[in-house]
């Protein structure tokens, strides 16, 4: 697996963003999101030509992202059960953090791969001190890690036939799209005030990518085509 763009966002929130070069608390040469230009101060020396008039956010990102591949192996390759994308961001996120050693050698490890997902965050929460203190900062982040982890990955909606699309912007030609934002059943499609149907959340969202308007009303007399056109795929839900 790769870390989303969603993960990487996540890591570079709380790692922080220095847009020119500095020297971490180390004393190594270091820009954008913790990015190791060389060891030791900065000092002028060529590695850090490329950095001298600083970087952009974009640029930032894309060397954490380059950053991130040794992490991203390191939950590849010592996490043997499933994983969605929101439990492997929060692992990477973790591991950049601790380190992978750490990560390979924690007891997190041992309980996830023995299955056992709902201990993940009181081992995450466990990893909140540096030199024996609690310290504020990884107090948040464990948390926002185990929040992220426990968080639902919603599954794609299915793409439309190419021919059913077609049907679909022949049927809608007549839509009235909604100009004003309204409160609706995010399942129910309305018709003209008189009748309404509700269909699977998958049709609203096609409807809607097609129309690219958040809800449509249809006129009344479009009930039976939009009854056929459903009864094509007969969902069940």
């Amino acid at each position: 697996m790769k870390i989303s763009d969603n993960g990487l966002r996540f890591i570079a929130d709380h790692e922080g963003t220095v847009l020119r070069l500095y020297d971490d608390p180390a004393g190594h040469c270091t820009v954008g999101v913790g990015h190791l230009v060389h060891l030791g101060n900065c000092d002028g020396r060529g590695s850090e030509q490329p950095f001298i008039n600083g970087i952009t956010e974009a640029q930032a990102l894309q060397l954490l992202r380059e950053d991130i591949d040794a992490f991203e192996g390191c939950i590849n390759g010592n996490v043997t059960v499933a994983l969605n994308q929101n439990q492997f961001d929060a692992l990477v996120s973790f591991s950049f953090n601790v380190g992978c050693g750490a990560f390979q050698n924690s007891t997190l490890r041992r309980v996830l791969n023995e299955g056992w997902y709902d201990l993940v965050c009181s081992e995450l929460r466990r990893w909140n001190k540096a030199g024996g203190v609690v310290l504020p900062g990884l107090t948040k982040r464990r948390e926002d890690e185990c929040n992220l982890f426990n968080t639902p990955v919603a599954p794609p909606a299915p793409p439309v036939p190419p021919k059913e699309e077609e049907n679909m912007r022949v049927l809608l030609q007549k839509a009235i799209v909604l100009t004003e934002p309204v409160i609706v059943d995010p399942r129910v499609l309305y018709t003209d005030g008189v009748s309404a149907w509700h269909v699977p959340n998958e049709w609203v969202f096609n409807v809607c990518r097609v129309l690219g308007t958040p809800h449509v009303v249809l006129p009344q007399e479009m009930a039976i085509l939009w009854d056929a056109l459903w009864a094509i795929r007969q969902p069940t839900w």
